[in-house]
């Protein structure tokens, strides 16, 4: 089964409203930016399940929504490759640079490199403004639709068409979870889990 794509879109809001975003974002001076990819993914993603629903009955939404889920996609490889960019500056705090030789050319080498913070954040700033650009313009076909926004209503729907399931919807099994994560760290006795 095809990913929907208001499942990507809900894994792209959470990564931009984590924590480690609301770093990663004040360190490259782009949260304004995230904020407004944030703001308009969440806008288009209370349209999603009502769309997925409906996508049987019309193509033109189906290919909308694929058009939609490229975006996502593309988004969720920017989010990505901040998250990479963070690690390796943490590293090079942390352990130092592991580039070899001095002087001026090397200077001019690494101003050129990516590795430079400010060629960085001009470049993804310019990758997070064009997927904007894109979400904007193929968000604005919607309204060819007739889409309702749905918020919280349909969590029915939402689990009939995957098997996602967010923590927070599950009650009650604690116990059980709990049981299995005992078992599980019963030493060489893991051979008898059927």
């Amino acid at each position: 089964m095809t990913e929907l794509a208001f499942s990507v879109a809900e894994k792209v809001i959470e990564k931009l409203g984590s924590l480690a975003y609301q770093e990663i974002s004040l360190t490259w001076s782009i949260e304004s930016d995230l904020k407004k990819l944030q703001d308009t993914m969440s806008t288009v993603q209370a349209l999603l399940l009502d769309a997925e629903e409906k996508q049987a009955k019309n193509h033109q939404l189906s290919v909308w929504l694929e058009r939609l889920k490229v975006v996502f996609h593309d988004a969720m490889d920017v989010l990505d490759e901040f998250e990479c960019e963070d690690l390796r500056r943490q590293v090079v705090k942390a352990y130092g640079s592991t580039g070899s030789g001095s002087g001026s050319g090397r200077k001019v080498c690494c101003f050129f490199s990516s590795s430079n913070s400010l060629a960085f954040r001009n470049k993804m700033g310019h990758r997070v403004k064009g997927i904007r650009e894109r979400l904007d313009l193929i968000a604005k076909d919607r309204d060819q639709f007739h889409l309702e926004m749905r918020l919280d209503d349909n969590r029915i729907v939402h689990r009939e068409t995957h098997s996602f399931v967010r923590d927070r919807d599950v009650i009650g099994r604690a116990d059980d979870k709990q049981k299995i994560i005992d078992l599980l760290m019963l030493p060489n006795d893991n051979d008898n889990i059927s």
